[in-house]
């Protein structure tokens, strides 16, 4: 994945944002080498007035995904810990942050760490990940996410075509960061209950490998 075009992302801008408070305030790496609470408070607090808290919603998703971002800049080598401290790897430079970011979320962490409220149904939804994408790669357009969710879950035995559980696990994990990293775009649905999904033109140009499993 190049990453041509996707640099200005969510997901991108919120590493960058992480990355440059990392460099001016320092972090301290705790328990199981995760970043202390205070930092994300911190995060949070100067996130306040820029586009990432308008574009996120609110504080507290701001905070799952700045916990999100954290664990695949340390995959990625981004972070790096030293004793007690976290420090950003002298090899950074900020450009060319998507390759790298994404490589991190697509083959190097583990999904029940990033999505964490149901581990069991991360490490399935990770195995077969590639069919979920083959299916979106096949959609002209707009396509339902309801219709996506029940095709995949019959291709993969993930759940109960109507499980509405799965479905929102779906739709709050790995859609939200395929938005994040510019690869779909939520759409304004004739049926107010239905999430609706476009694949942006980046997205269409992307086909990752699946990667280790």
């Amino acid at each position: 994945v190049s990453g041509r075009g996707l640099e200005g992302c969510f997901a991108v801008r919120l590493c960058r944002f992480v990355a440059d408070a990392i460099k001016k305030n320092g972090a301290r790496a705790a328990r199981g080498r995760c970043l202390g609470q205070e930092f994300y408070d911190g995060c949070v607090h100067a996130i306040a007035d820029t586009d990432l808290f308008r574009e996120s919603g609110d504080s507290e998703l701001l905070e799952i995904y700045a916990k999100q971002c954290v664990i695949m800049m340390k995959a990625a080598g981004i972070i790096e810990t030293a004793g007690t401290s976290a420090l950003i790897s002298p090899e950074y430079t900020g450009e060319n942050v998507f390759p790298a970011l994404f490589a991190a979320f697509w083959g190097k962490v583990r999904w029940e760490d990033i999505f964490p409220s149901n581990p069991a149904a991360a490490r399935e939804l990770r195995h077969n990940r590639h069919i979920l994408i083959d299916l979106i790669m096949r959609q002209n357009g707009r396509f339902n996410l309801d219709s996506i969710a029940g095709e995949f879950f019959d291709l993969t035995g993930f759940g109960a075509r109507d499980d509405v559980f799965l479905i929102s696990f779906l739709d709050f994990y790995p859609f939200t960061w395929f938005r994040h990293f510019g690869l779909v775009e939520y759409a304004e649905s004739n049926d107010g209950d239905a999430v609706c999904i476009n694949t942006t033109d980046q997205g269409e140009a992307v086909r990752p490998h699946s990667g280790p499993v």
